[in-house]
């Protein structure tokens, strides 16, 4: 899952949460999308996109265990 990171009204980055483990990891981008998605892959986390169109979120240490 994934949360916007808010001081009042502004936006300050997103808060990434991973859907196995429930470690959550914030990123301080502002509102910027695609900084906060390179910054994410650049720290070990992955996404999988589903049929329906929901998305799950993985952190770098589960995706170590998924991967051996």
């Amino acid at each position: 899952m994934i949360d916007k990171s808010k001081v009042g009204n502004e936006i300050i980055g997103f808060i990434l949460n991973c859907d196995n483990c429930s470690y959550s990891e914030e990123f301080q981008v502002g509102n910027n999308w695609d900084e906060f998605i390179e910054d994410a892959k650049e720290s070990g986390w992955r996404f999988k996109k589903f049929e329906d169109g929901n998305w799950e979120h993985y952190c770098s240490v589960c995706v170590e265990e998924y991967n051996e």
